[in-house]
């Protein structure tokens, strides 16, 4: 998944079961190392980052519903490490969308930028 992610065709989108979006980026690295590839943690963070920008979060909520309750943007922090930053989190008691305060890139990230 992550190599066609990273072939350079626009437009990519895919699943994984989590609880959080943070335990989305674990789980993804988790199954690179559990399929057997022979390769350092941060090389596999480096094909994350420059696959993925956007991590949406979708949820049950009490009612049964399912809502999106998280958008994050995914960057680079350092050379072997990631950062989920929120943009918008789903406010369950007022039942709405509040935007984070963080800045966003003007354009996608390419996944080499150090943030």
């Amino acid at each position: 998944m992550l190599q066609a992610m990273n072939t350079g065709h626009r437009g990519s989108l895919t699943t994984l079961h989590a609880n959080s979006p943070q335990d989305a980026l674990v789980r993804l690295e988790s199954m690179v190392l559990m399929a057997g590839f022979d390769m350092p943690l941060a090389a596999i963070r480096r094909m994350i980052a420059g696959a993925i920008q956007v991590v949406v979060q979708l949820d049950r909520l009490s009612d049964w519903r399912r809502v999106m309750t998280h958008i994050g943007a995914l960057r680079r922090r350092g050379a072997d490490d990631l950062a989920l930053s929120s943009i918008f989190t789903f406010d369950a008691g007022a039942e709405k969308f509040v935007r984070s305060s963080m800045n966003l890139p003007d354009g996608p990230s390419s996944g080499t930028e150090d943030a």
